[in-house]
């Protein structure tokens, strides 16, 4: 079972009620709830240096579900090169670049405290 990002992310309902005017009123809801912005961390020197890493070069057609599933066996982990790789989402992602695939990935997790 892939282990979700979201595993370490407080919940909480937002109460602005700017947000409920816009969000929720025209829905029909009252609430709903809402995960806070993940903070993860780079690692560190030594962490990185401790893992394996599979460089492919990024090419338009490619996408990230697609190379965690290659690689970790699911496609769920494609946010693990994001962070990695210090980029925020896919779009980040430019051909040519040179994008680092860490393993294994039950070290990576742990370093990001998941």
């Amino acid at each position: 079972m892939a282990y979700s990002r979201m595993t370490a992310r407080t919940i909480f309902t937002n109460d602005l009620k700017e947000y409920q005017k816009e969000f929720f009123d025209k829905r029909g809801i009252k609430q709903t709830p809402q995960y806070k912005t993940g903070r993860f961390r780079p690692l560190t020197a030594a962490q990185v240096q401790s893992l394996n890493t599979i460089s492919v070069t990024w090419e338009s057609h490619l996408r990230l579900p697609v190379l965690a599933e290659e690689i970790y066996g699911s496609p769920e982990y494609w946010w693990v090169i994001c962070l990695f790789n210090q980029l925020p989402t896919p779009a980040h992602f430019k051909p040519g670049m040179i994008v680092y695939v860490p393993q294994p990935l039950d070290e990576v997790l742990s370093y990001y405290g998941i």
